[in-house]
């Protein structure tokens, strides 16, 4: 079989994105970017569209050099009656944010998760269900590339789902449970999981020099959003990170860029992101204590994997982080994970459900995490052996993407 040829004059926009902050976000974006510029597009044919524009705009990360940058913003109350005019009766708004999906070819959205019950059903199922509907009055193919889809429950969820998700003219989910979600919805628009879409992205230099020392280097990745979840979250963190220090050398550090002004930073406490200011709480909290270090913020996703990498053990919240640690055959351990993406991307890697450490097996934290230490060995060799699988699989859905484009 032939491969498709590939219109390198088509203007791709990425949606979900950012050039900075969650650097889970940024990683997508970039291993998107990568294979793109990879297939030929010129940076100008390819843009970003970002709730975080405003901070956006001033990054200056040169992987991002020359493409287009739009925001991302009244998505329902703008938007859709733009897009209505638009496609009935000729009329055309100007809106920076609608310019993106007009001046787009193809839409490729890589929101990490959304059609999620438990959270907010505006963010959740309207906003990114309207923007499909956006796409498609404007007839632009919309993809949406290896992301976690529900639980959705509830008659009206599963109505609201089943009718924004059948207008994608694909759908790539990244685990087993997602793609369950969208059989049980009796869609026809996607194909089997493949694994998150930055499993294979490389790792950076980074400037950070690790103490001598003979005792086990322990990563520990704390979530603003995890602990807002969960009244537990910070005491069960400190209480585990406390009695691993008696034997290990842990390392705190945050899969969040730092921000660079004081709206940012309000903007990170708002929607519980602040995760540097976490792990300096956490940090401060034990006074000192010599086997306990804070890693500045990263740069860049790219950064992080490469300490990430040099971890014996990572105990992670961030899914990203947790994906980094475990395509580098770092035995990683999720932290009051919240949702079945955590325990799929551990799966995929081999590694059972008791490395997942979530609210409901607190008092058993510290035995859990000893026991994985233990064999470390064990559980490195069985991330070894399933590591070109997972990778193969992350690339397979680029594969897919070609074809779609």
């Amino acid at each position: 079989m032939s491969t498709p040829k590939i219109d390198k004059q088509k203007k791709i926009l990425i949606v979900g994105a950012a050039k900075s902050g969650n650097l889970g976000a940024v990683a997508m974006a970039s291993s998107l970017l990568l294979f793109l510029k990879n297939q030929g597009y010129s940076a100008n044919n390819i843009g970003l569209s970002t709730t975080r524009f405003i901070f956006d705009i001033n990054r200056n990360n040169p992987f991002f050099r020359d493409i287009k940058v739009f925001p991302s913003e009244g998505i329902v109350r703008k938007l859709i009656p733009y897009a209505v005019l638009k496609k009935f009766f000729g009329i055309r708004k100007k809106s920076d944010s609608f310019d993106a999906y007009t001046w787009a070819d193809v839409i490729i959205d890589i929101h990490g998760i959304n059609f999620v019950s438990k959270e907010p059903r505006i963010s959740s199922i309207i906003i990114p269900g309207s923007m499909i509907i956006i796409s498609k009055l404007l007839n632009k193919k919309y993809i949406k590339f290896t992301q976690s889809i529900g639980p959705i429950e509830g008659p009206l969820d599963k109505l609201l789902a089943k009718f924004f998700l059948s207008f994608a003219d694909l759908i790539i989910p990244r685990e087993n449970e997602s793609q369950q979600q969208l059989e049980l919805l009796n869609l026809n628009n996607f194909v089997d999981f493949r694994i998150d879409s930055a499993y294979c992205l490389d790792s950076k230099y980074s400037n950070f020099t690790f103490p001598e020392s003979s005792r086990l280097k322990i990563g520990v990745c704390l979530s603003s959003t995890s602990a807002a979840k969960s009244k537990d979250y910070f005491s069960s963190a400190k209480k585990l990170i406390a009695a691993l220090l008696d034997d290990h050398d842990i390392f705190l550090f945050s899969h969040y860029s730092k921000p660079n002004s004081f709206e940012e930073k309000a903007a990170l406490v708002e929607s519980n992101n602040d995760d540097n200011e976490l792990i300096k709480k956490m940090f401060d909290s034990f006074k000192n204590s010599e086997y306990l270090s804070l890693i500045k913020a990263f740069d860049s996703p790219e950064e992080a994997k490469s300490i990430i990498k040099q971890f014996d053990i990572l105990i992670a919240s961030r899914y990203h982080a947790c994906v980094a640690g475990l395509s580098s055959l770092v035995p990683t351990i999720a932290f009051f994970s919240w949702s079945y993406k955590y325990e799929s991307i551990l799966a995929s890697s081999g590694l059972n459900s008791n490395f997942s450490l979530t609210d409901k097996n607190i008092p058993n934290h510290y035995d859990i995490v000893r026991d994985i230490i233990k064999n470390k060995e064990h559980h490195k060799n069985v991330l070894k052996i399933n590591n070109n699988q997972a990778c193969e699989s992350s690339k397979s859905a680029f594969e897919l993407l070609r074809k779609y484009i």
